[in-house]
């Protein structure tokens, strides 16, 4: 192999405001407009050791948020494009049946747990039998089990972002019942950025000779972000590149 040669990755204008929100340069206004991914034009440099290719910038992570208890929506709090921070609420589904199932099941708490309490005080004293005990001991436990489980179904009738990140899509709206798992919102990360190129059946055999990854856009043709090679893909041919926001990494694959 001749000398390492350069990758240049360019990508729309389109690309950026993804890119600079992962770098700690964007805001996060709720007007922001939700980064979009599109395909710049093909420009191939062989000689002179540099190999430009289109490029599109994509989320690091996207999950789907969903419900972990079934449901009617009450209240979507967020809309396409707005920015969310890990932890942030994002949802509530109407806790009405929830809340009265937690109240029965914490009177129930209170008298099984009563009635154990007094045939252990028994067991004790001798005045039961050892399965008296077991029994109350045992139902106690199932109590409690009980107790938090419901605890932990009306909690969950209100759903917070797991990560930061922008509102990419809303799938229901209020007013509408959701099961258990069914997705809500879809969520793209805010962390750092992958930019994903096609290569060539060519250039795939030769990527060895690769050294330097950048990628530019078209608003700012001076300029270049410095990537370093993430993920190399032989069956699809796709190479993965991730953002540092200013510091040049160089890998040789």
């Amino acid at each position: 192999m001749k000398s390492i040669k350069k990758l240049i990755v360019m990508c729309t204008a389109g690309c950026l405001a993804m890119l600079t929100a992962a770098c700690g340069g964007g805001t996060h206004d709720a007007e922001q407009q939700v980064p979009t991914v599109n395909v710049a034009t093909l420009h191939s440099t062989v000689g002179g050791g540099v190999l430009q290719y289109p490029g599109r910038v994509k989320a690091a992570a996207e999950i789907n948020l969903a419900f972990k208890v079934s449901g009617r929506i009450e209240r979507i709090l967020v809309k396409e494009g707005d920015y969310v921070k890990a932890g942030q609420l994002v949802a509530l589904v109407d806790p009405s049946d929830y809340e009265t199932q937690l109240m029965a099941t914490r009177a129930e708490h209170a008298q099984v747990t009563a009635e154990s309490d007094r045939v252990i005080r028994l067991y004790a004293d001798s005045a039961v039998t050892a399965n008296n005990y077991d029994r109350a001991v045992y139902g106690k436990q199932q109590i409690d089990a009980k107790l938090r489980h419901h605890e932990n179904q009306l909690a969950y009738t209100k759903l917070y972002a797991p990560i930061s990140g922008y509102i990419q899509s809303k799938l229901v709206g209020a007013g509408e019942v959701v099961s258990a798992g069914m997705p809500v919102l879809t969520l793209f990360s805010a962390a750092n950025p992958e930019v994903e190129i096609s290569l060539s059946a060519a250039d795939y055999m030769r990527r060895a000779a690769f050294g330097e990854y950048s990628c530019s856009f078209d608003i700012f043709p001076d300029r270049r972000f410095r990537l370093t090679h993430v993920f190399l893909s032989s069956i699809a041919m796709v190479s993965k590149f991730k953002s540092y926001c200013g510091y040049l990494y160089v890998m040789l694959i």
